[in-house]
């Protein structure tokens, strides 16, 4: 698995790189709900996921609260990500989390973006991430 720093700095030197960022749906609440200990096997539960169904050489890294970043810092056709994401959610939201607290439905928001020519790694990155609030369970590609 890469590492986040080196996921930027081959990035920021290939033009056709595609993000998404995964938030994982109603976080505070299962923290609220089933305590941070269940909110944490969350976390690890989402991030095993997306990093047992992601190709060699893609990156899954948590970039703050419940979001994570799956990125492809090569070029690769948006439609053959965006197959690969969609599997990922549906992978995630039909497999439940076992903790001893109960059995948990997880399922996370999707916001994808491909990486428009000169623009800079933060515009990407915020374009995907607004891309993700348009609903729950849900993938979006940005515009």
């Amino acid at each position: 698995m890469a590492m986040l720093a080196e996921w930027t700095d081959t990035a920021s030197r290939s033009p056709g790189c595609v993000v998404a960022i995964a938030d994982i749906d109603d976080f505070k609440c299962i923290n609220d709900r089933f305590g941070h200990d269940t909110g944490d096997a969350a976390l690890t539960h989402v991030a095993t996921m997306l990093q047992s169904l992601a190709d060699r050489g893609w990156l899954v890294a948590r970039i703050g609260g419940e979001e994570l970043l799956l990125a492809v810092p090569a070029p690769i056709a948006p439609c053959l990500f965006a197959e690969r994401k969609e599997a990922m959610r549906a992978s995630l939201s039909a497999t439940a989390l076992i903790t001893p607290a109960g059995s948990h439905t997880i399922t996370a928001s999707f916001g994808m973006a491909e990486r428009r020519a000169g623009e800079p790694l933060a515009n990407l990155l915020s374009r995907a991430d607004h891309a993700k609030e348009t609903g729950r369970n849900g993938a979006e590609m940005a515009g």
